[in-house]
């Protein structure tokens, strides 16, 4: 896949959510662009698809940068002053506020 267009990488898009893990190293996300798709399975009704933050589509939406610096911010003087765990929760917060798309209701 080419390089993604200056600064439009799934990592930089509105629809991209990271997974936190200590093993991810925020290399992997979700694409919260379209509904969940539909697997086999009872466990989950659903799945997003998962992304590398370095890969780009066509669909690229910009983030609100003033709001992520401020988060990132935040985030980052939690971490330096050990409130790991307040960090974690924000961060939680701000994934469940993100904008969602609208149900389809032609189906």
């Amino acid at each position: 896949m080419a390089d993604a267009p200056k600064n439009q990488s799934c990592g930089n898009c509105r629809y991209y959510r990271r997974e936190w893990t200590a093993t991810n190293a925020n290399q992997q996300g979700e694409c919260g662009r379209y509904p969940p798709l539909q697997k086999d399975t009872t466990i989950y009704p659903g799945v997003f698809p998962s992304v590398s933050r370095y890969n780009w589509c066509g669909e690229y939406a910009p983030a609100n940068p003033a709001a992520v610096s401020e988060a990132a911010t935040t985030i980052a003087r939690m971490v330096l002053m050990g409130d790991a765990t307040a960090a974690y929760a924000l961060i939680d917060k701000l994934q469940e506020d993100r904008p969602t798309q609208p149900a389809n209701s032609g189906d």
